[in-house]
C-alpha cells in the first residue's frame, strides 16, 4: 500500500541499528556532538510546554533522520510549510502547546493520505474507533480522516482528553500513538510510576521510539540548516 506510514520504516531501522555497530563516522553525513546537542535541546525545552530530553534513544533518531533518512526528512520539512500553519491555528483554538504539531510528523511524516497496515488513516493516523467517536466519516467516497482541518480537530480533542487523564504530555502523546491500555499497563509494571522514561522499557518494543522520534524531530526542525535541510518549494494541498 503506497501510503504506509514512514514511522514504521524508521522504527524498524532503529531496531536494526540497536543490533548492529554504527557505521564509521566518515561514512555519516553528520557527526553528532552530544554535548552541544544536549545544550541546544535543553535551551529549546525551556521555550516549550512539552519537555525535551537528550539521551541514547533520542540520539538514535536524530542520527537516523539527518543521516540515513536525510531526503525523507527534507521532504517532511517541505510539507511543514504547507500543513503547519493550519495545524498551529487549530492547536491555538484548543489552547494546546504549539509543539504538538511535530507529532504529526511522527504519525504520518506529514502525509495527509497516509494509511497504516492496521487501518489508521490520515495526517494524525486516526483509528476507525477514534474517528467514529468524534463523528468523522471514513468511507470510500468520503474520508474525513484525510481532511487536514477535521482530522486535526479530532487529534486535538483526543490529546486534550488524554492530557486531562494523565496530567503529563509525554504520557498523553504515547497513549495517542498507542492506547491508554498500553500506557496504563506500562505504568502498572513500574509499580505506579507515571513518568515516561520510567515506563519506557515496559512499553512494547515497536512503540518505544515514538516519543524519542518526536523529540528528535522537534530539535531538527528548529534548526534545519544545521543539518543541510532546505525545502525547495511548498507542497500544494490536495
Amino acid at each position: 500500500m503506497k501510503h504506509i506510514i514512514f514511522v514504521a520504516l524508521l522504527l524498524a531501522t532503529v531496531t536494526l541499528a540497536a543490533q548492529c555497530p554504527e557505521p564509521e563516522s566518515k561514512e555519516l553525513r553528520f557527526n553528532l556532538n552530544d554535548s552541544l546537542i544536549e545544550q541546544e535541546m535543553t535551551a529549546l525545552s525551556h521555550q516549550m510546554t512539552v519537555p525535551l530530553h537528550y539521551n541514547g534513544q533520542v540520539r538514535e533518531f536524530i542520527s537516523l533522520y539527518v543521516n540515513l533518512r536525510h531526503e525523507q526528512t527534507d521532504a517532511m520539512l517541505q510539507r511543514s510549510y504547507t500543513y503547519f500553519p493550519v495545524i498551529e491555528a487549530v492547536l491555538r483554538q484548543h489552547g494546546l502547546p504549539d509543539e504538538l504539531k511535530y507529532l504529526a510528523m511522527v504519525e504520518s511524516a506529514l502525509n495527509p493520505k497516509a494509511v497504516s497496515r492496521d487501518g489508521k488513516q490520515g495526517l494524525w493516523q486516526l483509528s476507525p474507533a477514534i474517528a467514529g467517536k468524534y463523528g468523522l466519516v471514513m468511507g470510500d467516497d468520503v474520508n474525513q480522516c484525510f481532511n487536514l482541518e477535521q482530522s486535526t480537530e479530532v487529534a486535538c480533542s483526543q490529546l486534550k482528553r488524554l492530557y486531562a487523564y494523565y496530567g503529563d504530555w509525554l504520557l498523553a502523546m504515547i497513549a495517542f500513538g498507542t492506547s491508554v491500555g498500553t500506557v496504563d499497563k506500562a505504568i502498572a509494571a513500574t509499580g505506579g510510576i507515571s513518568d515516561y522514561w520510567a515506563i519506557w522499557k515496559h512499553l512494547p518494543k515497536e512503540v518505544r521510539g515514538y516519543v524519542p522520534a518526536y523529540m528528535a524531530l522537534v530539535y531538527i526542525m528548529n534548526q534545519p540548516e544545521t543539518y543541510d535541510l532546505h525545502p525547495m518549494c511548498p507542497v500544494i494541498r490536495n
